[in-house]
């Protein structure tokens, strides 16, 4: 694999599904005539391949094994992606090598998870997996978490952290209420074993379509993300999903650093839970809505549970103590348009 690469997953769309990138998806594969995002890769007329801008990226190769070969050999250096796509098809050595020295970065589309078990030993030379569904993606992000685990170049997404790209779609959306909830909840604190640096947090949320950032603690535990109740969710660094009531000591969490560059240049990293700590405390609802969808966001009602957003009476966007938020103002959220992916174990779950 080219250095400063990372192995990529891509969900191929082309039959006509119109949903977003699931947390562990880097792109989608779509065809002509559907709306991209700024993710999407379109494949069009003579297998081009384009980005999102209509700037071509590369060439869908189709055939037999030899005949996709041959055109991929013949490609090297021309395009930034070749894109294999053959019955059980294994890249050769011989094509990888040539992607390493030319540039141009292999993407295969698998057929099942045979095929994918079959070029395993290849994947840390490979630029992306082409999965078609959830069951697969999900088989797929586990050899790319081991691949990891092998210690090979591949740790960096395109957002500069491990492996949720997905956190580049954080949009502002819409506060519609805030209200205090009669009696106490058991709310999770998470504190971690490391630091946080200011602008880093969580993505917390109470269903899996809206998870909101969530700074770090502002009362001096630069450490801890208070995360809410014991219902809600907390993103992982593979793209899933998980009751805070769950977390446990030595889990990875997902945080997301907006301090490199603002929310147009996201980062993110993988830290460990060092202790969860759940305390009785008054919570507020959020109720919230973007792109006509509603969802809404239970937290501790304190001043240092800090969202991020922007005052529905102007000036620049920054953390936002939930106490001083009122509706039209806006905050800081992952916010998916379709249903989760579901699975408990190696996906998200599903909402209830």
């Amino acid at each position: 694999m080219t250095d400063g690469h990372k192995l990529e997953l891509w969900l191929d769309c082309r039959s006509g599904s119109d949903g977003p990138a699931p947390l562990a998806c880097d792109r989608r594969v779509l065809g002509t005539g559907t709306l991209p995002g700024r993710r999407d890769v379109i494949v069009g007329a003579g297998g081009k391949v384009t980005d999102c801008d209509g700037r071509g990226i590369g060439v869908l190769c189709e055939g037999s094994p030899g005949e996709v070969h041959k055109q991929a050999i013949d490609l090297m250096g021309q395009v930034e992606w070749v894109i294999l796509q053959a019955d059980l098809l294994v890249p050769s050595d011989a094509l990888l090598v040539a992607s390493t020295r030319h540039g141009t970065r292999v993407a295969v589309v698998v057929i099942n998870e045979q095929h994918l078990l079959d070029f395993e030993p290849a994947l840390a030379r490979m630029g992306a997996l082409i999965v078609g569904d959830d069951e697969m993606l999900n088989k797929a992000m586990v050899h790319r978490m081991a691949l990891t685990k092998s210690e090979s170049p591949m740790l960096n997404t395109v957002c500069g952290g491990i492996f949720l790209p997905a956190a580049e779609e954080l949009k502002l959306c819409m506060v519609e209420s805030v209200e205090l909830i009669h009696g106490e909840a058991d709310r999770v604190n998470l504190d971690m074993i490391s630091m946080l640096q200011p602008g880093e947090g969580a993505l917390v949320g109470s269903t899996a379509k809206a998870l909101c950032f969530i700074h770090a603690d502002a009362a001096g535990h630069g450490f801890r993300i208070n995360a809410g109740p014991v219902h809600a969710y907390v993103a992982l660094p593979d793209g899933r999903i998980k009751y805070l009531s769950d977390v446990e000591a030595g889990d990875q969490i997902l945080m997301v650093d907006l301090g490199r560059g603002g929310v147009g240049s996201l980062a993110s990293r993988s830290v460990a839970v060092g202790r969860c700590q759940v305390d009785r405390c008054q919570v507020a609802r959020i109720r919230l809505f973007l792109e006509g969808e509603h969802s809404q966001l239970f937290l501790e009602w304190t001043d240092a549970v800090r969202v991020h957003g922007r005052k529905a009476d102007g000036g620049p966007s920054g953390a936002v103590p939930i106490t001083q938020l009122k509706g039209g103002d806006e905050i800081l959220v992952h916010w998916s348009t379709s249903s989760p992916r579901v699975n408990h174990v190696q996906s998200m779950p599903s909402e209830k």
